[in-house]
């Protein structure tokens, strides 16, 4: 007779889930703090963590703007314009930094390209429901696209022969038709049409604006970039040449560094090649000299 098998089971211990509830439990106060001295970049990923820091950083309340303004003004090369009007920092700076889709929150959008012409910056497929071209339009509300500003966008640039569509936010096209059937009289929507077309030429220029202005900011950062990375090498060559002018260890052992030795080490060869922006802290010196010091020892030895 077969011996039945008998499982032993082993009562299984339920630890409390760590990282995500702990950072939820930070009092309001504190999470401001934080993120006082984060990218906006990293707060428009954090706007989409959960929904309770969505609520601290998307509310209506002063606090939440403040954040997003601190955010703008630690920012290195700093953001010297400020929001279009009608539209609050968090807007501005998800809609600079912010890679998901602002509709509906699922999909990523081209964070290189920000249409100032609408007022959410869209995936794909959001915007292929929301913005339509001229030719979607019927003849009705032409007239009312003659007043508005529109985008120029290009189907396929691969194409010979290219064909530029201009393109309107749907929603906006049809409340403002809404408002324009309502006028009874021939010369109220005259006069209608002339104070849209006078907001229009406004608007215009205001994207015109924003947009020399990203182009601008863009090459800044790019030079900053650079300029930091520069810097960071210098402090590391710099740290390195004291390094090598001391003649005893911490042991009291005289040695003498030679650059052809130091150049074979791939720590140093990291840290010179290396794209970070960050400052050379003491903290990323130490760090570093250890793990020359222990290259460098082992290579005599070898």
């Amino acid at each position: 007779m077969a011996r039945k098998k008998i499982r032993t089971s082993i009562s299984r211990i339920s630890l409390p889930l760590l990282g995500h509830d702990v950072f939820t439990q930070v009092p309001p106060e504190i999470f401001i703090k934080i993120c006082s001295y984060l990218h906006p970049k990293d707060l428009a990923s954090l706007n989409v963590v959960c929904r309770l820091f969505n609520n601290y950083l998307s509310s209506t309340e002063t606090s939440s703007n403040v954040i997003w303004m601190d955010s703008k003004q630690n920012m290195l090369p700093p953001i010297d314009i400020s929001p279009p009007e009608g539209m609050d920092e968090r807007h501005f700076l998800m809609s600079i930094y912010g890679k998901w889709c602002q509709k509906c929150w699922k999909k990523e959008r081209k964070t290189n390209s920000v249409k100032w012409e609408f007022p959410l910056q869209c995936c794909a497929q959001c915007r292929n429901s929301i913005v339509k071209s001229y030719e979607d339009f019927t003849n009705n509300v032409i007239p009312i696209l003659r007043a508005l500003p529109s985008a120029i966008h290009i189907p396929d640039k691969r194409l010979t022969k290219i064909r530029i569509e201009l393109q309107y936010w749907a929603p906006q096209v049809q409340g403002v038709y809404r408002e324009y059937s309502r006028l009874k009289t021939i010369e109220l929507k005259r006069k209608f049409l002339q104070s849209l077309k006078e907001q229009s030429r406004k608007k215009e220029i205001e994207i015109a604006k924003y947009t020399s202005w990203q182009e601008e900011y863009k090459k800044k950062c790019e030079n900053f970039k650079i300029q930091a990375i520069e810097n960071r090498r210098n402090a590391i060559i710099s740290r390195v040449y004291e390094m090598m002018n001391e003649r005893y260890d911490d042991d009291g052992k005289e040695f003498k560094w030679q650059w052809k030795t130091l150049n074979d080490l791939n720590a140093y060869k990291n840290a010179i090649k290396s794209k970070s922006t960050a400052p050379f802290t003491e903290k990323a010196w130490k760090l570093l000299r250890r793990k020359i010091e222990s290259a460098h020892y082992i290579n005599m030895k070898m």
